[in-house]
C-alpha cells in the first residue's frame, strides 16, 4: 500500500501570517511535522538523512516474515528498560523515513509493507507491560504518532486498534508531568474521532500546567517536584520542558496562545534547569532515580530542542538560550553562567564559576530525598541526597562511575561504612527527617546547612560558597555504630596524571595515604585541603561493580574502573567529632580571603571578603575583630558590606517555622537591631534582604 507522502508546507515560526483558517488545523499540521521527527527551525520538507534510511533499512531487512524483529524479549512484562517498547519504537523510525522519503516507489512499498506487519504484530500478540505507565502514556503517545504520519494510509482495523484499544486507555487525570503526557495523548485521540470539545479540554489541561506551584510541577524558585516534595529536575521535570516547549509552539498564533506561559517556561530554563548542566554533563543531584549508562549527558542534550522552541519563541532572550545551544555543540567553550543560586524549595545549592561546578543535595522532614520507586531503579540511592556535594571541571569526573562506586561513601555525606548495601528508596525516601534544612544565596556566594540524622549518625553540616573558594565544615558528628563513620570529600574517576602531594612534591598513583594536616592534594582540576588536624585518607585504585546493581534489568557483567577517593575517618562510636575542609580549583589558586570564624554545634560561619556567612542552630551569637552578630532563633544569616559603606543583611529560617527573628548586629563601632519578619505559607524557607542602614 502506497504510503501517504506527508509534505508539511509550514513557514515555520512565523506565526502571523497563518494559512489555515481554523486553529485545530494550524495545531494538527504542527503536530504532523512534529511526529514526523523534525526539528526546531525545519521547513517540514527535508528528506530523513542518510543515517536515518540506513537505520530504516537495516530494521526492514532483519524484521520476520510475521512482523516482529529478533533480539526483542517479547514475553517479558518488566517495568523498566520493557523490551517490546523497541518494537514500537522501530516502527516510528521507519514510518518517519517512509513518509518524509522522495520518490522510489519501490522503497516505499517496502517499507509500508514491513510497518503494516509490524503494527499487525503488536495487536496480535497483545504487547504487555506490568507498568501502567507503558499502557496509558507510552503505548498511546506512540500510537498517536503513527496516527499523525498515516493518517488515512491506517487500515480500518489498524485504526480501530490504534485508536479505540491503544489510545482510548489515556484519560485526562494525575498532577504535573503524567498529567501533561495522559492529556496529550487525549487531543491526539479527539482529533481523529472529530471530539472538539474533548479536543478543548485537553488542550486546557496541558496548558493549565504550565504554572507556579507548591504541589507537583514547576516551584516558586523554578526547581520541579513530582512524586510529592522531591527534587525531579532531570527526570519529570526534562519531559516537562520537551513537552510544554513543544506545546508553546504548536499553539503560537492561535486562540490558545498566552505570552505569560512563555515568560514562565523561560524563567524554568534560565533560572533552573540551565543552572544544573556543566559543559555537557546533567548534574547527579538532579538526574532523579535515572542514572544509568549514559544518562548525565543524554540528558543535558535533551534540552537542545527546548532551547531552540524558546529561541523562537522569546526573541528578546536568544542571547541566553543561544548560550545553553553553544554550550552543547562544544564542551571546550566557555562557560558564560557563573554565580550562585539555592533552591529553597528543594534543599539544594549549585555554585559556578569559570572554571568549575559545585552541588550539595540534602533531605529533610519537608524535602523528600532521592527515590527508587516501583521500578528496579536507583536501588542503591538511598543516601544520594544526604548532603551529596559533587565536583565538576572536566565534566567526565563520575561519567558511568556508578558500578564502582561505594555506595556508602557519597561525595559530601557522612555516613556509616560497612559492608551492607544502602537502604532501598522506594517511592518516598524519607532519609533524613530533621527540620533544620535549608541555605540561601546572594546570586554570587550562598551557603546551605543540614541538621542530620540518619540510621544513628548524627551531625551539623554546612557548605560556604565563596567565589572560588568552597568550605566545608561539620560538628557534632555522633554515634554508637561498631562500624567507622566517614566522611566522603570526594570519591570520582582517578586521573593518575593530574594526582599531587604538593607539600611533599610525590606523584601519587595507586595505594592508600594519610594525608596529614596542611597537605594540598591535588587532582582533576581541584585542589583539597585541610586547615585543621584530622583523619584523612587518601585510596587510588580499582573498584568493582555491575549496572545491574544499580538498575535490576541492566547487565551483570563487571565493570572496573579506577576511583579517586578522600575522605576523613571519624572512627566508631565517634562523640561531637568534627571535619574541615577547603576545595578550590587548581587553575585560580587565589590567596585564601576565608577565614573559617566557628564549626561548633552552636554556630558554624565564615568570612569571605566582606561577607560573613552563618548558620545559627539555637540563639546564640557570633563575634570576629570588634564586630557581632546575635539573633534570637535558629536561622541562616550573610552579612553583606558593599560599596559606599553599604550594610545588606540577608536571612532565612530553615525550619520554615518562625515568623520574625531579632538580630543584633556590631559592625565598625556601629550597633543595629533589627526585627525582620520571615515569609511564611508556601514561600517559608526563602530568604529575606534588608538593608541596616534604613
Amino acid at each position: 500500500m502506497k504510503l501517504k507522502i506527508c509534505f508539511i508546507l509550514l513557514v515555520v515560526f512565523v506565526f502571523n501570517s497563518l494559512i489555515f483558517a481554523d486553529d485545530f488545523s494550524v495545531i494538527d499540521s504542527r503536530l504532523q511535522h512534529l511526529a514526523l521527527g523534525y526539528q526546531p527551525g525545519d521547513h517540514g520538507n527535508e528528506p530523513p538523512s542518510a543515517k536515518e534510511t540506513a537505520e530504516a533499512n537495516s530494521l526492514v531487512g532483519k524484521q520476520r516474515s510475521d512482523g516482529s524483529w529478533p533480539g526483542i524479549d517479547y514475553e517479558s512484562r518488566q517495568r523498566s528498560f520493557w523490551p517490546s517498547s523497541a518494537h514500537i519504537n522501530n516502527i516510528i523510525r521507519i514510518c518517519q523515513v517512509a513518509c518524509r522519503l522522495d520518490g522510489n516507489v519501490g522503497q516505499k512499498q517496502k517499507y509500508s509493507d514491513s510497518i503494516h506487519k509490524a503494527i499487525g504484530f503488536w495487536q496480535a500478540k497483545d504487547l504487555r507491560s506490568d507498568n501502567w505507565w507503558h499502557h496509558q502514556i507510552f503505548m498511546p503517545m506512540q500510537a498517536g504518532q503513527l496516527m499523525l504520519m498515516l493518517g488515512d494510509e491506517a487500515t480500518g482495523e489498524e485504526r480501530d486498534f490504534l485508536l479505540n484499544k491503544i489510545m482510548s486507555q489515556a484519560k485526562i487525570r494525575m498532577t504535573g508531568q503524567n498529567k501533561i503526557w495522559l492529556s496529550d495523548n487525549v487531543f491526539v485521540r479527539s482529533l481523529f474521532v472529530k471530539d472538539r470539545a474533548m479536543a478543548e479540554k485537553a488542550i486546557k489541561s496541558i496548558l493549565d500546567e504550565l504554572k507556579v506551584t507548591t504541589g507537583e510541577g514547576m516551584q516558586p524558585d523554578w526547581s520541579f517536584h513530582q512524586h510529592g516534595p522531591q527534587l525531579q529536575f532531570g527526570n519529570y521535570g526534562l519531559a516537562f520542558v520537551g513537552n510544554m516547549t513543544k506545546w508553546l509552539w504548536v499553539v503560537s498564533g492561535t486562540e490558545f496562545e498566552n505570552k505569560q506561559q512563555v515568560e514562565l517556561m523561560r524563567n524554568y530554563l534560565l533560572y533552573g534547569q540551565r543552572w544544573v548542566v556543566w559543559k555537557d554533563f546533567y548534574d547527579i543531584s538532579s538526574c532523579g532515580r535515572q542514572i544509568f549508562a549514559g544518562q548525565p549527558n543524554s540528558k543535558a542534550r535533551s534540552l537542545v530542542n527546548g532551547f531552540k522552541y524558546m529561541k523562537m519563541l522569546d526573541p528578546e532572550y536568544s542571547n541566553e538560550y543561544q548560550q545553553y545551544l553553544d554550550q552543547m555543540q562544544s564542551r571546550d567553550g566557555e562557560n558564560k553562567l557563573t554565580g550562585n543560586t539555592y533552591f529553597w524549595r528543594s534543599d539544594y545549592m549549585v555554585h559556578r564559576r569559570e572554571d568549575f561546578m559545585a552541588s550539595v543535595k540534602m533531605n529533610s522532614n519537608f524535602v523528600l530525598g532521592t527515590e527508587a520507586g516501583g521500578n528496579n531503579e536507583n536501588q542503591l540511592g538511598g543516601f544520594l541526597s544526604d548532603g551529596a556535594c559533587f565536583f565538576y571541571s572536566s565534566g567526565n569526573e563520575y561519567k558511568d562511575i556508578f558500578p564502582a562506586w561505594d555506595w556508602r561513601q557519597i561525595p559530601g555525606a557522612t555516613l556509616i561504612h560497612s559492608e551492607d548495601a544502602p537502604p532501598r528508596p522506594g517511592w518516598s525516601n524519607k532519609g533524613n527527617m530533621q527540620p533544620f534544612v535549608g541555605g540561601l544565596s546572594d546570586g554570587e556566594n550562598g551557603f546551605c546547612v543540614m541538621d542530620y540524622d540518619v540510621e544513628g549518625v548524627a551531625a551539623k553540616k554546612a557548605w560556604f560558597a565563596c567565589g572560588d573558594v568552597l568550605v566545608c565544615l561539620g560538628s557534632g558528628i555522633t554515634s554508637a555504630s561498631e562500624d567507622k563513620i566517614y566522611t566522603t570529600i570526594n570519591q570520582c574517576h582517578l586521573d593518575k596524571d593530574s594526582l599531587v602531594d604538593q607539600l611533599k612534591g610525590r606523584i601519587l598513583e595507586y595505594g592508600s595515604f594519610v594525608v596529614e594536616v596542611d597537605h594540598l592534594v591535588q587532582h582533576g582540576g581541584f585542589v583539597y585541603s585541610f586547615p585543621e588536624k584530622q583523619d584523612v585518607k587518601l585510596e587510588c585504585g580499582k573498584q568493582s561493580g555491575s549496572w545491574k546493581m544499580i538498575a535490576a534489568e541492566k547487565s551483570d557483567r563487571k565493570i572496573d574502573h579506577d576511583i579517586f577517593k578522600l575522605y576523613i575517618d571519624h572512627g566508631e562510636k565517634p562523640q561531637g567529632a568534627k571535619y574541615c575542609y577547603v576545595v578550590q580549583p587548581v587553575i585560580k589558586l587565589p590567596e585564601d580571603k576565608t577565614i573559617i570564624l566557628s564549626n561548633s554545634g552552636s554556630i558554624q560561619a565564615v568570612s569571605s571578603d566582606g561577607s560573613i556567612m552563618a548558620v545559627f542552630y539555637k540563639p546564640a551569637k557570633l563575634t570576629w575583630h570588634d564586630n557581632s552578630i546575635s539573633v534570637d532563633k535558629p536561622c541562616v544569616a550573610m552579612l553583606v558590606t558593599g560599596e559606599d559603606k553599604e550594610l545588606f543583611l540577608n536571612i532565612a529560617d530553615p525550619s520554615r517555622k518562625e515568623k520574625c527573628v531579632v538580630v543584633k548586629i556590631r559592625y565598625k563601632g556601629q550597633e543595629y537591631i533589627k526585627t525582620v519578619t520571615l515569609p511564611e505559607g508556601n514561600y517559608a524557607g526563602s530568604a529575606v534582604v534588608i538593608d541596616i542602614l534604613k
